[in-house]
């Protein structure tokens, strides 16, 4: 979705940690030894560490001339805080959606298969974000945290795309 909306934005790009680990062998301004330790990570079926997203990131930032990014979800409290040092200007948008709706709209990814998506990866996605993020990201919004919204992803997919894009405006003061 992010991919799709960032065209109404050409100034933000969007970045996708995960679709970038996929295709690392098509990235030529990566270096060999952590398009390696990237590619190894995949195959163990394991989660993309915040050290290496953080290198990838920096990476896009060296080789693109962007104004602001779209980042996928922090898997961790320490990825979050990571990106808020990179990016003190950041605004986290928090998609809640229950397990089994998560769980829905990746099989429902029928166009494209991932070896993420795998039954084992993705439920380990879901678990994770569940054990460390959920809570805390639920707190920051409760206790008026700024820069940090939440979306109900539980609804269609049209609702939530007009909720990301209003709250993009909102964030880049774009009205």
């Amino acid at each position: 979705m992010a991919t799709e909306i960032t065209k109404n934005f050409p100034h933000i790009k969007n970045v996708t940690i995960g679709d970038l680990a996929r295709n690392i062998d098509n990235v030529e301004w990566i270096d060999e030894e952590l398009k390696s330790t990237v590619k190894n990570v995949m195959k163990q079926n394991k989660l993309i560490s915040w050290e290496i997203a953080s290198t990838l990131i920096k990476k896009i930032i060296q080789w693109q001339d962007i104004q602001a990014l779209i980042i996928d979800c922090a898997k961790s409290l320490e990825q979050l805080e990571m990106y808020q040092k990179m990016f003190p200007n950041n605004y986290t948008i928090y998609f809640d959606s229950s397990d089994k709706n998560s769980e829905i709209r990746i099989r429902s990814r029928g166009w494209e298969k991932r070896i993420d998506d795998e039954d084992g990866a993705f439920l380990k996605r879901i678990e994770r974000f569940n054990d460390t993020m959920k809570e805390p990201l639920e707190l920051m919004i409760k206790n008026n945290k700024p820069n940090i919204s939440k979306i109900d992803s539980n609804g269609s997919m049209e609702k939530v795309k007009k909720q990301f894009i209003e709250m993009i405006r909102n964030a880049l003061s774009l009205k």
